[in-house]
């Protein structure tokens, strides 16, 4: 078993390493976005190498960084896409052989509209295609801030993300668009939308991003920006009882029993956990 974290720490440096700390005693892989913390504070503090890129020119201000427990023979860079918000890696498994895993920061809805996040979804899909042409496989997991809920065009349109709520249809492999055809990813975090639980009516989390402070009249307070969606070919390996979005982390609590975030808190999204059943 392989367990992922992702959270965006909203520019928090070395001061919010220690938090961390007995969080992420079981994780063997972390990917951060908006995080100022030094490479070297996270080896020396929680004992995670930063997989190293190809060349300095591979990340800008805007790039998620990973890290491993994981032996660096068994997870590399491969490329970063111009953008520098989506960075692939290959990841070698004893299960499935080679694995591209793509770590996320979509574009924000605080400085880009529906449209053009859809407009720049289509890139993203784009460049995640051409990887897998690259490597020869649809071995894919993309993770990380989507900043859109899994309804919105740029999520499931077919030229964007494809990303289908349903297992059976992710399953069917391709849809038609235009003479041409798309693949799906199946996209879980669907189940997070809305605050019950289906099978026993209990109250849960809402979703990821608490936001509030606008004027749109579609704002749905609750969001589920950050996401885990994987290809059917390898639909299998991720143990969907174990995905999870954090509302606390030890010695603090990341929002209130209303479900609202908590002022000046640590971040303003709460980090998601996933394992993948797989072994290097």
């Amino acid at each position: 078993m392989i367990n992922f974290m992702f959270w965006n720490i909203n520019g928090r440096g070395d001061e919010f390493c220690p938090t961390l700390t007995s969080f992420i005693n079981n994780i063997d892989i972390l990917l951060l976005a908006e995080s100022k913390i030094a490479d070297s504070e996270i080896k020396t503090i929680l004992g995670f190498e930063r997989v190293p890129f190809k060349t300095e020119y591979d990340e800008n201000e805007f790039t998620p960084k990973l890290y491993s427990r994981i032996p660096l023979s068994k997870i590399e860079h491969y490329s970063s896409a111009p953008s520098k918000r989506i960075v692939f890696y290959t990841l070698d498994t004893k299960e499935k052989g080679e694995v591209i895993i793509a770590g996320l920061h979509f574009p924000s809805k605080a400085t880009y509209n529906g449209e053009t996040q859809l407009s720049y979804a289509n890139n993203y899909a784009k460049w995640v295609r051409e990887v897998e042409v690259q490597r020869k496989h649809e071995k894919t997991i993309v993770f990380g801030d989507f900043n859109m809920n899994p309804f919105e065009p740029g999520m499931i349109e077919p030229q964007a993300f494809n990303a289908t709520l349903s297992y059976d249809v992710a399953k069917s492999g391709t849809r038609r668009s235009h003479f041409d055809d798309f693949h799906f990813f199946y996209n879980p975090m669907w189940n997070w939308l809305g605050d019950r639980e289906y099978h026993t009516g209990s109250s849960k989390l809402p979703g990821t991003f608490y936001y509030k402070t606008t004027t749109d009249v579609t704002q749905i307070f609750w969001n589920v920006f950050d996401k885990v969606i994987i290809r059917p070919s390898i639909i299998d390996v991720l143990d969907y009882s174990t995905i999870k979005i954090h509302e606390a982390i030890p010695r603090s609590i990341l929002i209130k029993h209303n479900f609202e975030d908590i002022p000046d808190n640590f971040t303003d999204h709460l980090p998601l956990t996933f394992n993948l059943k797989l072994t290097v």
